[in-house]
């Protein structure tokens, strides 16, 4: 990686230089002895990382830092000084640096901040880079493909750090020099090639494709994108696969239970009660083994239900034989397949994931089908102390546990996770349903709890109010108060929780920090010097996009008087000095997560979680505003799913809500960026497409109804449904510029079939 120091202790400088050089720590060091010189560098090339001296000459490191945050530089920076002083440190904080080292300082410790500030600078918290079945361990300097060692030169592996700390960048060959050769003696473009060329020889001999490394000619060369569709089969399989080998001797015991019947029939000892028995356990198996990929094995069970539904005839042979030989082989096809194959997926996505502990299978069916819905990792463990072992090896964003499995090992467990600094939020499933019951789950730190056996849909919704309290550890705080003590304070109590924290000490500065920061929520001091925190709300509040924003206040008062000033001017809570941390972070936390879930519920569908009607047409407004101001093309389209009412009435509402669920999630995952998508109303969809001409809204919507073709949707039987879409597009300004107009000419567009195009070659495929 390329750093920039800006050190004027020349002797210093050749020594951070020397003990960061390529032979000990694979970096390429550039060195300016002032501030503007170091300026004038980072014009000219491209830094993975600054460290700036603070007291330099001509320009300081602090003027550095705000020269190049101004300037759009991302870079992570890292100052040193010998002043302790902490208004030092804030004013380098706030000026945009990311880290601070105190000198004299032991090299460990500088080169310990190097790596972990070039690791957070790529958006990764692990020093494992990862690019599908490659990784690279940044401490150990090794790297694997699949179980294999790859062993490489320094300039090899300086390539591929480079290519998995932009895994979507494409370098050129002169950005490649830059990178990772001197700059006072670089060699030939050649050069480039002949590494290259190296690199992709080691890696193919390790089993990677010959074109991993990809070269895009006329550019450069990138990290062969993965295929996103062919990842969310693969990771869907994981998570189905880990299920059926935890819960493959249950299955197969419900299997036993139809062998037992069937011998006591050939017997003659059948009796009613072995018969329901074994007609519930065909049952389940017939629910349960097409979600598994058993589609043969789901579809024998249904035939032996059936079989089981009849009145059982001891003189009839012919049925006695038929069964049996139904129930070996649906024991045949349990024994000699697995559903599919187990495979590593880990492709540098980051995937919210789920830790469920349950030993029901039907709970278990359940959660992973509306895990994979609403496209989250899984994870599920029988125990609490293999539930603590797999929160230990990789941290959950959310936990499921039931308590069926041990009420006592989960109720423990369940404490120990919410007395976690920053605690894993839990949905607690348990058959007892009294207030004492609930009372003990809420103490224990439960966010959610359900009461077993569930009704349809209820755990969807309970998910989708965890996932609210793990998006509010990510949420944007903006606070302003005029001592930078307690700045200092909130940044060491509120970071470590994962909140993204913006603080401001001038409330002069306010508005224009406020509109380019665009927080969540809002902390502020109630007494300030130029601008009150009480008057700074009441802007917020009389802001019509900003009037519904979360304030909270901080003051040393808590007379009935200041109490009343707060709430009169808009504030939503407030917090006494001195700031107590965990009633602090209590505090914003339910109020984000209240936000949160009413801003949801205000603006998305809650089956599909696209945006309902209402609001979509308010984003559509805005695109339709930009599209005519900055003359830029704007694509609507309306996508129906054919045949929906008969569908619901051939397969039940629940089949149809899980189409309806299956479309948005793809054309959510199809259409992400700048693009919107909303349910237009019972089965249809509503997409916008900015900036595209109507021959590119055409190529992307033939790839979102491809997707859709590809799709795996399941009927009530466990058997493929074969669900069609049709589709209509129009274009902003040629189909109508006004919203009325452009809605009523994408509703014709559906129903004509204007997109004759589109449709044949749907009919095509």
């Amino acid at each position: 990686m390329r750093i920039l120091l800006a050190e004027d202790d020349i002797a210093l400088a050749e020594l951070l230089e020397a003990q960061l050089s390529e032979k000990r720590h694979g970096h390429f060091v550039d060195v300016a002895t002032d501030g503007e010189a170091a300026w004038e560098l980072a014009q000219m090339l491209t830094y993975d990382l600054v460290i700036s001296h603070v007291p330099l000459p001509k320009l300081d490191g602090i003027g550095l830092c705000r020269k190049l945050r101004s300037r759009g530089h991302q870079m992570p920076i890292l100052l040193m000084t010998a002043r302790a002083n902490c208004n030092d440190k804030v004013l380098g904080l706030d000026a945009g640096a990311d880290d601070y080292i105190l000198k004299p300082f032991d090299f460990e410790e500088l080169a310990a901040r190097v790596r972990a500030l070039l690791r957070r600078g790529n958006s990764a918290c692990s020093p494992l880079l990862i690019w599908g079945e490659l990784h690279l361990d940044l401490n150990s300097c090794l790297v694997h493909y699949g179980v294999l060692p790859l062993h490489l030169t320094p300039k090899e592996y300086g390539l591929l750090e480079l290519f998995l700390r932009h895994p979507k960048r494409m370098f050129s060959r002169s950005e490649i020099l830059d990178h990772l050769w001197e700059i006072e003696d670089p060699p030939e473009e050649e050069t480039v090639k002949a590494h290259i060329k190296g690199l992709r020889q080691k890696l193919k001999r390790s089993g990677a494709p010959a074109d991993f490394i990809e070269t895009v000619y006329g550019l450069g060369y990138r990290l062969k994108p993965l295929a996103e569709v062919a990842y969310k089969k693969q990771r869907t399989e994981v998570a189905l696969s880990e299920s059926w080998e935890r819960l493959r001797e249950k299955i197969l015991g419900r299997v036993t239970t139809l062998e037992q019947a069937t011998i006591a029939w050939l017997e003659g000892s059948i009796g009613e009660e072995l018969r329901q028995q074994a007609y519930q356990e065909a049952n389940k198996l017939a629910g349960s083994l097409g979600i598994f990929g058993f589609i043969e094995g789901a579809r024998l069970a249904q035939d032996i239900q059936s079989q089981l539904r009849s009145e059982l005839r001891v003189s009839d042979p012919g049925q006695v034989l038929h069964l049996s030989q139904l129930v070996v082989a649906l024991h045949r096809e349990l024994q000699m397949a697995s559903p599919m194959p187990l495979v590593a997926a880990n492709h540098g996505k980051t995937y919210t994931k789920l830790l469920i502990i349950a030993t029901d299978v039907a709970l278990i069916q359940e959660l992973i089908s509306i895990a994979t819905m609403q496209d989250l990792s899984t994870q599920v463990v029988e125990s609490a102390d293999a539930a603590r072992e797999a929160i230990a090896d990789q941290r959950p964003d959310a936990v499921l546990l039931d308590l069926s499995l041990s009420e006592t090992h989960g109720l423990k467990l369940l404490a120990e996770l919410a007395a976690q600094t920053s605690p894993i939020p839990v949905l607690v499933f348990a058959v007892k349903d009294g207030l004492a019951d609930r009372v003990t789950v809420a103490r224990l730190g439960g966010r959610a709890f359900l009461h077993k056996p569930l009704a349809v849909g209820e755990s969807a919704t309970a998910i989708d109010q965890l996932l609210a309290q793990v998006e509010v550890s990510k949420s944007r705080i903006l606070a302003v108060d005029d001592d930078p003590q307690v700045l200092a304070m909130l940044k060491q109590v509120l970071e470590p929780w994962g909140f993204k924290l913006r603080t401001l000490e001038d409330p002069r500065l306010f508005w224009e920090v406020f509109q380019g920061f665009s927080p969540d929520l809002l902390i502020l001091n109630a007494e300030m010097p130029h601008f009150s925190g009480l008057e700074l709300c009441q802007v917020i509040r009389n802001d019509l996009q900003w009037s519904a924003l979360p304030i909270v206040f901080l003051t040393a008062h808590t007379d009935p008087e200041m109490t009343r000033r707060v709430f009169c001017s808009g504030g939503d809570d407030y917090i006494s000095k001195p700031i107590g941390g965990p009633e602090l972070v209590t505090c914003l936390l339910n109020r984000l997560e209240r936000t949160w879930l009413l801003r949801n519920i205000a603006r998305n569908d809650p089956l599909t979680k696209t945006f309902n009607r209402r609001h979509f047409l308010q984003e559509l407004e805005q695109f339709l505003h930009l599209a005519r101001h900055y003359d830029q093309p704007l694509c609507l389209v309306l996508i129906k799913v054919d045949g929906f009412k008969e569908l619901n009435r051939q397969q039940g509402s629940t089949v149809g809500d899980q189409v309806l669920r299956q479309v948005g999630s793809l054309l959510l995952n199809t259409f992400q960026g700048i693009d919107i998508v909303g349910r237009w109303g019972s089965a249809r969809f509503v997409l916008a497409m900015y900036g595209l001409t109507r021959q590119e809204g055409y190529e992307r919507l033939v790839e979102a109804m491809e997707n859709l073709r590809k799709e795996g949707f399941l009927g009530c039987d466990g058997k493929a449904l074969k669900i069609t879409c049709s589709s209509g597009l129009v274009l902003c300004a040629e189909d109508g510029d006004q919203l009325p107009v452009l809605c009523h000419a994408v509703e014709q567009a559906l129903e004509s079939g204007r997109s004759t195009a589109l449709r044949n070659r749907q009919e095509a495929l």
